[in-house]
Protein backbone atom coordinates (compact mmCIF):
# COMPACT_ATOMS: atom_id res chain seq x y z
CA UNK A 1 0.00 0.00 0.00
CA UNK A 2 3.01 2.68 0.89
CA UNK A 3 4.87 1.21 -1.68
CA UNK A 4 1.94 2.27 -4.67
CA UNK A 5 1.20 5.45 -2.74
CA UNK A 6 5.21 6.80 -3.04
CA UNK A 7 4.79 5.49 -6.69
CA UNK A 8 1.93 8.02 -7.47
CA UNK A 9 3.28 10.51 -5.88
CA UNK A 10 6.67 10.47 -7.45
CA UNK A 11 4.47 9.90 -10.86
CA UNK A 12 2.45 12.93 -9.80
CA UNK A 13 5.38 14.87 -8.72
CA UNK A 14 7.50 13.98 -11.87
CA UNK A 15 4.23 15.22 -14.33
CA UNK A 16 4.47 18.82 -12.18
CA UNK A 17 7.86 19.03 -13.16
CA UNK A 18 7.76 18.00 -16.84
CA UNK A 19 5.19 20.55 -17.31
CA UNK A 20 6.65 23.35 -15.60
CA UNK A 21 10.24 22.32 -18.06
CA UNK A 22 8.28 22.74 -20.96
CA UNK A 23 6.69 26.04 -20.11
CA UNK A 24 9.36 27.47 -19.15
CA UNK A 25 11.62 25.99 -21.75
CA UNK A 26 8.85 26.98 -24.83
CA UNK A 27 8.41 30.66 -23.54
CA UNK A 28 11.69 31.70 -22.57
CA UNK A 29 13.07 30.47 -26.49
CA UNK A 30 10.48 32.83 -27.69
CA UNK A 31 11.05 35.75 -25.36
CA UNK A 32 14.69 35.22 -26.14
CA UNK A 33 13.85 35.98 -29.60
CA UNK A 34 11.71 38.80 -28.49
CA UNK A 35 14.49 40.25 -26.80
CA UNK A 36 16.79 39.85 -29.72
CA UNK A 37 14.00 41.92 -31.99
CA UNK A 38 13.33 44.34 -29.59
CA UNK A 39 17.29 45.21 -29.13
CA UNK A 40 17.94 45.50 -32.72
CA UNK A 41 14.82 47.53 -33.21
CA UNK A 42 16.36 49.70 -30.69
CA UNK A 43 13.26 49.22 -28.25
CA UNK A 44 13.78 49.32 -24.46
CA UNK A 45 13.87 46.02 -24.01
CA UNK A 46 15.77 45.81 -20.18
CA UNK A 47 12.78 46.71 -18.57
CA UNK A 48 11.11 43.36 -19.60
CA UNK A 49 11.31 40.59 -16.97
CA UNK A 50 12.88 37.76 -19.04
CA UNK A 51 14.31 35.58 -16.55
CA UNK A 52 11.52 35.63 -14.26
CA UNK A 53 10.72 32.42 -14.94
CA UNK A 54 8.22 31.68 -12.53
CA UNK A 55 5.89 33.67 -15.08
CA UNK A 56 5.89 31.49 -17.70
CA UNK A 57 4.02 28.96 -15.54
CA UNK A 58 0.51 28.92 -16.11
CA UNK A 59 -1.49 27.37 -12.76
CA UNK A 60 -4.43 25.81 -15.31
CA UNK A 61 -1.88 24.43 -17.46
CA UNK A 62 0.13 22.67 -14.65
CA UNK A 63 -3.45 21.31 -13.65
CA UNK A 64 -4.06 19.81 -16.86
CA UNK A 65 -0.89 18.14 -17.71
CA UNK A 66 -1.88 16.32 -13.92
CA UNK A 67 -5.03 15.02 -15.08
CA UNK A 68 -4.12 14.21 -18.44
CA UNK A 69 -6.57 16.82 -20.36
CA UNK A 70 -3.23 19.00 -22.31
CA UNK A 71 -1.16 21.55 -21.68
CA UNK A 72 -0.43 25.00 -22.29
CA UNK A 73 1.58 27.75 -21.12
CA UNK A 74 1.64 31.84 -20.18
CA UNK A 75 2.44 33.75 -23.12
CA UNK A 76 4.34 36.59 -22.74
CA UNK A 77 2.73 39.48 -23.84
CA UNK A 78 4.32 40.76 -26.92
CA UNK A 79 4.08 43.88 -28.69
CA UNK A 80 5.33 43.67 -32.20
CA UNK A 81 5.15 45.59 -35.49
CA UNK A 82 7.40 43.71 -37.39
CA UNK A 83 5.61 40.86 -39.11
CA UNK A 84 9.08 38.86 -39.93
CA UNK A 85 9.72 39.08 -35.74
CA UNK A 86 6.21 38.05 -35.59
CA UNK A 87 6.36 34.83 -37.82
CA UNK A 88 9.94 34.13 -36.12
CA UNK A 89 8.67 34.20 -32.37
CA UNK A 90 6.04 32.23 -33.60
CA UNK A 91 8.01 29.70 -35.26
CA UNK A 92 10.26 29.73 -32.24
CA UNK A 93 7.68 28.22 -30.38
CA UNK A 94 6.94 25.01 -32.58
CA UNK A 95 10.88 24.83 -32.82
CA UNK A 96 11.69 24.66 -29.37
CA UNK A 97 9.25 22.08 -28.49
CA UNK A 98 10.28 19.92 -31.71
CA UNK A 99 13.66 20.05 -29.97
CA UNK A 100 13.12 19.59 -26.09
CA UNK A 101 10.77 16.49 -27.84
CA UNK A 102 13.95 15.29 -29.42
CA UNK A 103 16.37 15.56 -26.44
CA UNK A 104 13.58 14.46 -23.91
CA UNK A 105 13.66 11.25 -26.16
CA UNK A 106 17.24 10.67 -26.60
CA UNK A 107 18.16 11.32 -22.49
CA UNK A 108 15.12 9.00 -21.83
CA UNK A 109 16.34 6.15 -24.05
CA UNK A 110 19.89 6.80 -22.50
CA UNK A 111 19.24 6.87 -19.09
CA UNK A 112 17.19 3.32 -19.49
CA UNK A 113 20.00 1.84 -20.99
CA UNK A 114 22.09 2.82 -18.33
CA UNK A 115 19.81 1.47 -15.87
CA UNK A 116 19.65 -1.92 -17.83
CA UNK A 117 23.28 -2.17 -17.90
CA UNK A 118 23.89 -0.83 -14.01
CA UNK A 119 21.55 -3.19 -12.85
CA UNK A 120 23.47 -6.00 -11.40
CA UNK A 121 24.94 -3.10 -8.81
CA UNK A 122 23.64 -4.31 -5.28
CA UNK A 123 22.18 -0.85 -3.41
CA UNK A 124 20.87 -3.08 -0.18
CA UNK A 125 18.71 -1.06 1.71
CA UNK A 126 18.93 2.05 -0.62
CA UNK A 127 17.64 -0.25 -3.46
CA UNK A 128 14.15 0.73 -3.42
CA UNK A 129 14.97 4.84 -2.65
CA UNK A 130 17.43 4.75 -5.78
CA UNK A 131 14.97 2.68 -7.73
CA UNK A 132 11.50 5.61 -7.02
CA UNK A 133 14.53 8.25 -8.14
CA UNK A 134 15.34 6.32 -11.27
CA UNK A 135 11.53 5.82 -11.93
CA UNK A 136 10.61 9.51 -10.85
CA UNK A 137 13.42 10.81 -13.78
CA UNK A 138 12.31 8.95 -16.10
CA UNK A 139 8.85 10.26 -15.75
CA UNK A 140 10.30 13.30 -15.86
CA UNK A 141 11.45 12.92 -19.18
CA UNK A 142 8.93 10.63 -20.71
CA UNK A 143 6.42 13.42 -20.28
CA UNK A 144 8.51 16.24 -21.23
CA UNK A 145 8.80 14.84 -24.63
CA UNK A 146 5.22 14.12 -24.47
CA UNK A 147 3.87 17.31 -23.25
CA UNK A 148 6.50 19.31 -25.98
CA UNK A 149 4.71 17.21 -28.79
CA UNK A 150 1.15 18.28 -27.24
CA UNK A 151 2.50 21.79 -27.29
CA UNK A 152 2.84 21.43 -30.54
CA UNK A 153 -0.50 20.24 -31.21
CA UNK A 154 -2.10 22.62 -28.66
CA UNK A 155 -0.69 25.54 -30.42
CA UNK A 156 -2.15 24.92 -33.52
CA UNK A 157 -6.10 26.24 -33.15
CA UNK A 158 -6.42 29.05 -33.67
CA UNK A 159 -6.21 31.24 -30.53
CA UNK A 160 -4.69 34.83 -30.27
CA UNK A 161 -2.25 33.72 -27.23
CA UNK A 162 -1.14 30.64 -29.47
CA UNK A 163 2.07 30.24 -31.62
CA UNK A 164 0.02 29.69 -34.77
CA UNK A 165 -1.35 33.42 -33.93
CA UNK A 166 1.94 35.13 -34.25
CA UNK A 167 2.66 33.01 -37.88
CA UNK A 168 -0.90 34.51 -39.05
CA UNK A 169 -0.12 37.98 -37.81
CA UNK A 170 2.41 37.99 -39.90
CA UNK A 171 1.71 36.06 -42.85
CA UNK A 172 -2.17 36.44 -42.90
CA UNK A 173 -3.77 39.74 -40.84
CA UNK A 174 -7.06 39.26 -42.13
CA UNK A 175 -7.35 35.63 -40.60
CA UNK A 176 -5.81 36.56 -37.44
CA UNK A 177 -8.13 39.88 -37.41
CA UNK A 178 -11.14 37.37 -37.60
CA UNK A 179 -9.46 34.95 -34.73
CA UNK A 180 -9.21 38.18 -32.66
CA UNK A 181 -12.71 39.30 -33.33
CA UNK A 182 -13.84 35.17 -32.79
CA UNK A 183 -11.33 35.12 -30.03
CA UNK A 184 -14.22 34.49 -26.71
CA UNK A 185 -15.72 31.71 -28.96
CA UNK A 186 -12.52 30.23 -29.94
CA UNK A 187 -11.63 29.42 -26.09
CA UNK A 188 -14.52 28.26 -25.04
CA UNK A 189 -14.66 25.97 -28.30
CA UNK A 190 -11.10 24.56 -26.99
CA UNK A 191 -12.18 24.23 -23.75
CA UNK A 192 -14.69 22.49 -24.84
CA UNK A 193 -12.41 20.03 -26.98
CA UNK A 194 -9.60 19.84 -24.00
CA UNK A 195 -12.84 18.33 -21.73
CA UNK A 196 -13.89 15.62 -24.11
CA UNK A 197 -10.41 15.00 -24.66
Amino acid sequence: MLSSLLNHMVFIIAVIIAAIIVMVFHEFSKTFVYALYMKKEKLNYKQYSFFKFWKYIDPIGVILAVVGCGIFSKQYPYLIKSKRAAIGIGLTGYLSMFLLAIMSTISYNNFLTFLKINSYLNLGDLNQHYMLLAVGFLYILQYTAIFSMTMIGVNLFPLTSFDISLILAGCAPNIFSKIRKYDAVLKLLFMIILNRA
